[in-house]
């Protein structure tokens, strides 16, 4: 598993068309709208122009917040009473994006977002299948025969545009009492007047069953509660929370979410949050683009995430996919109820979706003492394995199978390794795995055991599925614990991992060692948890040159791209500025000869769908013919970002970038400290200006001055950028080693970068490096250098002082070989 001002969120009724923020990425905004991070807003993502949500420190008074808002020059224009968020007006004189990250300088501020804009996630098309072919698929008839007579009704809410609650094979099921309109709570909705989306996801859901009338619904046993938050097309995220807030308030188990977006918000995921704290679950579409990207709120922690099949359980071609979805469901030719006593067939994860919710609530009618972790545990492991064994990230756990779920919800315990309360009866897990669990019971206490066949470094990581203070400990084969020490040798209690996650980092010997998980607190509602155990493992990444090289790294990162960046095979000079501006455009950077396209190459953009190309570098490096053959041949937008020499060029690259008041100087005569601090610029937006060793180039001076940059990062000793230049910078800081490979490893240390996942490049050449770079910033890792053959030893200290257990190879064995590869896995 993954309350109101004008916050519009494009709710993504997951059904007709392409999801509407098409390709958004999420990536770039999920983790960046925290206080003391930079906000970067995705081109993509849709949004309320001029206002954004805030919310400040709880300690803040009300006049306080008044008078903090009228400093920042905007005004109050609501409030979201539930989650106590301010929706405020972006100033006249300032873009979005630019005032989030003057909100998230103010330590008061615990978040600030825009206010994204959802759509549904549906596709239309004309019947070819028999009505209502996926109940027999998903075994929703045998589950209705397992029901108890006295089973009571489940409420479920539709968050969605309106229902029409005349419909006759509706209208006996729905609470007319809780139709609520939170786009404006005092005005009645008639949702005859809609595209009818919410009326869909009702019918599927809960339809009338044996009344001689259309359809039946998935479950027999609902009422459905319905809930508007859209203002024609478009619902506000302010909207969106508040339609939750009001349907877990007043009694609903199961909330279905048809909808979606790319972007990450805040005051949603404290929405979802609230629910799951009050045992109701919740339901979403992944979205209908046919990428692997996560949409919102379907990717947030509590939220069944769920993907679309067809009748032959194969993935719907417009299903979203990746390791955000849980489970899968059938969406195509699904037939339901319609505005104005209607039926139709639709397609999407919109109709995937209450599919899954009415599972949910059959299983609920059988069990009502379920809690939202079970519930989610029994359709997810009762599901029917359709794709890889094990869960994959194309159809999750499986194809929701009722019938199979229905069998255990009876007598299920969400933790499926019970009993495991002592070290006798430790439960084995494989390493390299993740396993979720639960604390269920006051005092419980979980054992898990690991065997390690060598002496390995590995890490354990303890993930609350909210911030309750569990507590992760550590034995060996002879059940002595083995004891956290901070740098000085003393003890570590547990009074530094108060909540969220715990993590053990370790070098151990072969052998059995335990895992022990507790609740000091005693306190949590349900306790659930997610064990994951890491070992060193890697992936590499190579062609047979440096332009298949260069395609192998973009079919890694990039399924379409609408823009690649396109530079020069041979030298660094001109690309050597490129990554942030391809970071900012996401896309990959690709190489090609000087006096024709590549073929590789060629192929690669059109594979990518591409429709724009920006060259870097003049016609000197990549020639008119080139040029030509991209516009006349393949009918796309070229632009070339090419000055009269590398600093020139570097000036063109980050006056496409747009304003920023920090950027990074490296020495333009040689390529490993620019292209090692790349991802980090990428991804904070920060372009790079390149200088000679003792002058500040006069291109590069008036890019300084032209971007109002009041903040320089150099990157290097005084061995490539001297005192003297560094004196003639806005405020300059410096990160550097005594050579490449540990200037690259400082930056990792002085910037904490993330090191989950690293990538490595040979420090010898600049090709590989150049293009990984883009992809190292978009999986949010840094960039270390090697030897081809030899690890250096500022690499490999790094790697261990770390403990980094990723790492992704860019190139050949040639670049950085076998020897060098065995040595970092160590």
């Amino acid at each position: 598993m993954k309350k109101s001002l004008v916050f519009i969120l494009s709710l993504l009724l997951l059904l007709s068309g392409p999801f509407s923020a098409a390709n958004a990425n999420a990536a770039s905004v999920t983790d960046s709208v925290k206080v003391g991070k930079v906000f970067h807003l995705d081109k993509k993502a849709k949004f309320k122009a001029g206002e954004v949500i805030v919310k400040f420190k709880d300690q803040l008074s009300d006049k306080t917040i008044s008078s903090k808002i009228k400093s920042f020059s905007a005004q109050q224009k609501g409030e979201i009473e539930s989650i106590k968020a301010n929706i405020i007006s972006v100033p006249q004189n300032k873009n979005i994006e630019e005032f989030i990250n003057e909100l998230l300088k103010d330590p008061n501020v615990e978040y600030a977002q825009p206010n994204y804009l959802y759509h549904t996630f549906s596709n239309p098309t004309d019947p070819s299948f028999g009505q209502q072919w996926y109940l027999s698929k998903v075994k929703a008839p045998d589950a209705w025969n397992t029901l108890p007579a006295n089973a009571a009704d489940v409420v479920v809410a539709v968050v969605d545009n309106g229902v029409d609650v005349n419909h006759p094979d509706l209208k006996n099921n729905i609470l007319l009492n809780n139709y609520y309109n939170a786009v404006n709570p005092s005005v009645s909705i008639d949702a005859t007047k809609t595209n009818g989306h919410g009326t869909e996801v009702a019918g599927i859901i809960g339809a009338t069953i044996n009344n001689n009338i259309g359809i039946a619904g998935v479950s027999p046993k609902v009422k459905i509660m319905p809930i508007n938050v859209f203002n024609g097309e478009e619902a506000s995220e302010t909207d969106l929370v508040e339609g939750i807030s009001y349907a877990v308030d007043h009694g609903a188990k199961v909330i279905n979410l048809s909808l979606g977006t790319y972007g990450y918000g805040y005051s949603l995921k404290e929405a979802i949050d609230y629910a799951y704290q009050k045992n109701v679950v919740v339901v979403a579409a992944a979205g209908n683009d046919n990428i692997d990207l996560p949409t919102y709120p379907a990717s947030y922690a509590n939220v069944i995430s769920v993907g679309a099949t067809d009748n032959f359980d194969k993935k719907a071609d417009f299903s979203n996919y990746g390791s955000t979805v849980d489970i899968v469901a059938p969406g195509v030719n699904i037939y339901s109820t319609a505005p104005n006593n209607q039926y139709k067939f639709d397609n999407g994860t919109s109709m995937a979706s209450p599919i899954v919710a009415g599972a949910a609530a059959l299983l609920l009618a059988k069990n009502p003492n379920l809690t939202v972790d079970e519930v989610t545990n029994i359709l997810l492991k009762s599901s029917l394995d359709i794709g890889p064994k094990g869960v994959d990230d194309t159809f999750g756990y499986g194809r929701l199978d009722i019938a199979n779920a229905m069998v255990t919800a009876s007598t299920y315990t969400d933790d499926q390794w019970e009993s495991n309360d002592s070290f006798s009866t430790a439960k084995a897990i494989t390493l390299g795995g993740s396993i979720k669990a639960s604390l269920s019971k006051p005092k419980d206490v979980d054992y898990f055991k690991v065997t390690l066949s060598k002496p390995q470094r590995v890490r354990f990581r303890l993930t609350p599925q909210l911030d309750e203070d569990l507590i992760l400990q550590v034995y060996d084969g002879s059940q002595k614990e083995i004891i956290r020490l901070n740098s000085e040798g003393i003890p570590i209690g547990d009074e530094y991992y108060e909540g969220g996650i715990e993590e053990f980092n370790l070098s151990l010997n072969a052998g059995t060692y335990y895992l022990k998980v507790t609740d000091p607190n005693s306190s949590m509602q349900f306790g659930s948890y997610t064990l994951t155990t890491y070992y060193p493992v890697s992936t590499r990444i190579a062609g047979n040159n440096r332009f298949e090289t260069a395609v192998k790294v973009s079919q890694n990162g990039w399924q379409t791209a609408n823009t690649v960046i396109l530079a020069y095979y041979n030298g660094f000079a001109d690309a050597l500025a490129g990554a942030p501006l391809a970071y900012q455009k996401d896309a990959p950077i690709l190489l090609t000869e000087s006096q024709k396209l590549t073929t590789a190459t060629k192929t690669e953009i059109q594979r990518l769908k591409a429709k724009n190309i920006i060259i870097v570098g003049g016609t000197g490096v990549i020639s008119t013919a080139v040029e030509n053959e991209l516009k006349l041949n393949m009918k796309l937008n070229v632009t070339r970002l090419g000055g009269k020499d590398r600093f020139a060029t570097a000036k063109l690259i980050a006056g496409a970038m747009g304003k920023t008041d920090t950027a990074v100087v490296a020495y333009g005569f040689n390529f490993p400290d620019a292209l090692a601090i790349a991802p980090y610029a990428a991804i904070n937006g920060y372009p790079i200006l390149l200088v000679d060793k003792n002058t500040i180039p006069a291109m590069t001076k008036e890019a300084l001055s032209v971007m109002g940059i009041r903040k320089t990062v150099i990157i290097g000793g005084t061995g490539v950028v001297s005192d003297g230049v560094s004196k003639q910078l806005p405020s300059p800081s410096r990160i550097s080693g005594k050579d490449r490979f540990s200037t690259a490893t400082e930056i990792i240390r002085r910037v904490n970068e993330p090191t989950e996942k690293v990538y490595v490049a040979t420090g010898m050449n600049y090709a590989d490096a150049l293009t990984g770079a883009v992809l190292a910033a978009k999986n949010n890792a840094p960039l270390l250098l090697t030897m081809p053959n030899e690890l250096p030893t500022a690499t490999r200290d790094i790697s261990l002082e770390r403990n980094i257990l990723n790492f992704t190879i860019l190139g050949g064995t040639g670049a950085v070989s076998n020897q060098v590869l065995t040595e970092l896995l160590k």
